[in-house]
């Protein structure tokens, strides 16, 4: 098959990469709204901007390369075509979702996934919803939005773990982290990366439920659940 490397930035509609042929990112933007990816795509260390809806978004796991890039589902950066988002579950490097009021994002699709950072932003109103729907690993940093910008809500309903103790977990003022996943012996975010959240933090669940070790600015108990706290809290 046909091997094809970008040489410039380059925002397209569409692309479809068939099985036998590869395309290369190199060090470009490649911002595209509808990807439908057979062979081969190595991002290296570019940036690839994935804007469309789930039916327009197909990844294959076998052949999808994240090499040092980033994996941008940006609905919204150019294409004026506002919808729900899916973040199919890959091995990303960096992995960054935009959110947007009215939509949501879902977190996997298939099983669990891992990236090495992972971030979110909101630049329009607040209200966009990102919610995990598989477990995910992180080996770096995880932030939401910055807090110049409008919130995020950030709904955890699996458990993210985070390898590498140095790594922090932090939240923006105006951010919101609803954390809904419940057990007796696993909390919601796990290993041992610093956290602050700084906007709102709910734990909602009739379940039992860990608190999540960390600094808090504004923690509030929704639903009939036992929460166990066995780590040091600030609030």
């Amino acid at each position: 098959g046909a091997s094809y490397t970008i040489v410039n930035d380059l925002a397209i509609r569409s692309i479809s990469i068939n099985a036998g042929s590869s395309l290369r990112l190199n060090t470009h933007v490649l911002d595209v709204f509808s990807f439908q990816q057979s062979g081969i795509i190595d991002q290296q260390n570019g940036i690839l901007i994935l804007e469309g809806q789930p039916q327009h978004i197909q990844l294959n796991d076998s052949t999808f390369i994240a090499g040092q890039g980033t994996t941008f589902l940006g609905n919204g950066e150019l294409w004026n075509m506002p919808g729900n988002q899916l973040v199919p579950s890959l091995n990303y490097h960096n992995l960054w979702i935009r959110t947007n009021k009215d939509f949501s994002v879902q977190l996997g699709d298939n099983g669990d996934f891992s990236c090495h950072n992972l971030a979110f932003y909101n630049p329009g109103e607040n209200g966009g919803i990102a919610e995990t729907a598989a477990n995910i690993i992180v080996s770096g940093d995880i932030s939401l939005c910055a807090d110049s910008l409008p919130g995020t809500v950030f709904i955890i309903n699996h458990n993210i773990h985070q390898t590498n103790g140095s790594s922090p977990f932090e939240t923006g003022a105006s951010d919101a982290l609803i954390i809904r996943h419940a057990s007796n012996v696993q909390r919601a975010i796990t290993g041992s990366g610093a956290r602050k959240f700084d906007g709102t933090v709910a734990y909602q669940s009739d379940q039992e439920q860990n608190i999540v070790k960390g600094d808090y600015r504004n923690l509030t108990i929704q639903g009939q659940g036992n929460r166990i706290n066995s780590g040091k809290l600030i609030v």
